[in-house]
Order: C-alpha cells, then sequence, then structure tokens
C-alpha cells in the first residue's frame, strides 16, 4: 500500500480499541474497521456473535506475461439471513499500479478477518467439541477424538493424536499429519463457509496452539496433497 493509505490506517488505528483498518480501495470513505468485539461495515456496527459463517476468495491469472485479471472477496453471513460482502477485481498490465493496491487491501482484510472473526466462530465450534458434539464444516467432520473426511477419493479418519496442525494458504486450508508428511484430509477451500476457522479449530483441538498463520492467498501454492 502507498505512504498515503499507509497514513490513512494509522490515524484511524489510534482511536481506543481499533484492531484493524482495512479499506476496500486507494482513499476509500468506508473502510471495514475491526474492533475485538465488533466491526464496522459500510458504517453499520456489526457485532462477532451475530455473524454465522465467514468465506473468502481470491485469485489472480497473468495472460502472455502482460495481462492479468484479479478478483477477490470476503464475505460476511449473518444470523438475520443477510450478506455483508466485500469484493474487488480489475484487469491492468503486468500487474503494475492499482492492482497492487487491491491485492494489498485484500490480504490486509484477509489478516484482520482471521484475527477477529474467524477466531470467534471458531470459539464455537471449538466450545461445542470439547462438550461433547460433532460438527461438520464443509467435507471435514470433527468430533472429540478426530476428525473425518476424504484424502484423495478415500474417507479416512484421523486422531487428534496424528495431527501436527493446520495451516492457510492459496485460499486453502491444509491439514497435516504428525506421523508421515502427507495431509490428513484434502484441502479445504476458503470459499466453503467458516473453512477458514478451521484453522483454529484443528489447532487449538489437535495441538493446544490455537494461532493462525495467513499466507498471501493469490500467491501461494497450496500444500501436496499426497
Amino acid at each position: 500500500m502507498d505512504q498515503e493509505m499507509n497514513q490513512q490506517i494509522d490515524q484511524q488505528a489510534d482511536n481506543g480499541g481499533v484492531l484493524a483498518v482495512c479499506p476496500r480501495k486507494k482513499n476509500d470513505k468506508k473502510p471495514v474497521v475491526f474492533y475485538a468485539d465488533r466491526m464496522t461495515f459500510n458504517n453499520e456496527t456489526i457485532l462477532y456473535r451475530d455473524i454465522d459463517s465467514v468465506s473468502t476468495y481470491g485469485s489472480e491469472m497473468t495472460y502472455n506475461v502482460i495481462f492479468t485479471s484479479y478478483s477477490s472477496y470476503v464475505t460476511f453471513k449473518l444470523n438475520d439471513g443477510r450478506k455483508l460482502k466485500w469484493k474487488n477485481s480489475m484487469f491492468g498490465m503486468f500487474g503494475l499500479g492499482s492492482l497492487k493496491t487491491k491485492k494489498a487491501c485484500y490480504s490486509a482484510m484477509i489478516e484482520a478477518t482471521l484475527a477477529t472473526v474467524a477466531k470467534t466462530i471458531a470459539a464455537r465450534y471449538i466450545t461445542q467439541v470439547r462438550q461433547g458434539a460433532t460438527i461438520k464444516i464443509g467435507p471435514v467432520t470433527i468430533d472429540p477424538n478426530g476428525i473425518t473426511g476424504k484424502h484423495f477419493a478415500k474417507t479416512q479418519t484421523t486422531p487428534f493424536s496424528d495431527i501436527s496442525g493446520a495451516d492457510y494458504s492459496a485460499c486453502q486450508v491444509h491439514i497435516h499429519r504428525a506421523s508421515v508428511q502427507k495431509t490428513a484430509v484434502n484441502s479445504v477451500s476458503s470459499q466453503v463457509d467458516n473453512g477458514i476457522c478451521l484453522i483454529y479449530i484443528i489447532n487449538s483441538l489437535a495441538t493446544g496452539t490455537p494461532g493462525a498463520q495467513a499466507g498471501a492467498p493469490e500467491d501461494e501454492a497450496p500444500a501436496n496433497e499426497e
């Protein structure tokens, strides 16, 4: 992001309790502002407890080493049935100018979403599982003992004792086995409702370290599915 945008973020973040200010474009008049328990989206205050799910997507394609198309979004589904969707897309040459700004805005938005909304939603699931419930997020089923899902075409169950953790890159959540260098189940797309919440859920239940790592989704290659 350019110097002007950084100054805008710093000035707004100085307001008490602000964790992150995420412009969606240069000189955004209505940036998304994240607090510990809420966010402002289009000047509306949304409590995290009122958000039912979050999904994300980012994609970049280059043609003939010259032309680049870029598209990304973050969608919040509320308990009242509404959707709040932030998206941007553009077509540029050599990936310069506004394209870089849009990519930087999206990466900042993902990091802020992981640290606030995803963490809050994940905490609900973690409590349910620890109380004995079985939950399902996309293709992955989680119970107090471990996870069940497809590994390639085969359905398999992996106990938490054999899971080393989960991470996020290229719009995919990767859940890794501890005993061998392979994933426990097929990677889960962040386009799946609450797919990115699996980072916190798996790391908390399997390793006791609920940290989430977020790379640049459009730039990083997904982990090998072995």
